[in-house]
């Protein structure tokens, strides 16, 4: 994630029931007060686009969590966390920032193909 409220990757592949293992990685210059970026995937069947009105905050909301397959703390410059979960079944999944007013454009897609 960068200070331009950008992911530097737009979309990334994994096979459904692969464990995953993600990191992001504050990449900007400016503290989190100021510009913190998460990562929060969104279940399928949640219409990211009012998940993303909702949960907008400084901190990703608890009463939100059952809506995702997994998110990321709020981070600062130079700040990561990684991430462990379970891909779900085949589909395309949004990811998202849920600091105020970033989702616009941050935002990409977690593409989940069929185990071979």
């Amino acid at each position: 994630a960068t200070d331009a409220m950008k992911f530097t990757a737009k979309k990334f592949t994994v096979t459904a029931g692969q464990k995953v293992k993600l990191t992001l990685k504050n990449i900007g210059s400016l503290p989190k007060e100021a510009m913190g970026h998460n990562l929060v995937i969104v279940k399928s069947d949640v219409d990211y686009n009012s998940f993303a009105m909702e949960a907008q905050a400084n901190e990703f909301p608890e009463d939100k969590k059952d809506k995702t397959i997994a998110y990321t703390k709020m981070l600062g410059a130079g700040e990561s966390d990684t991430i462990e979960f379970v891909a779900p079944a085949e589909g395309t999944y949004k990811y998202i920032c849920t600091w105020p007013a970033h989702y616009a454009s941050m935002q990409g897609d977690m593409i989940v193909v069929a185990k071979k």
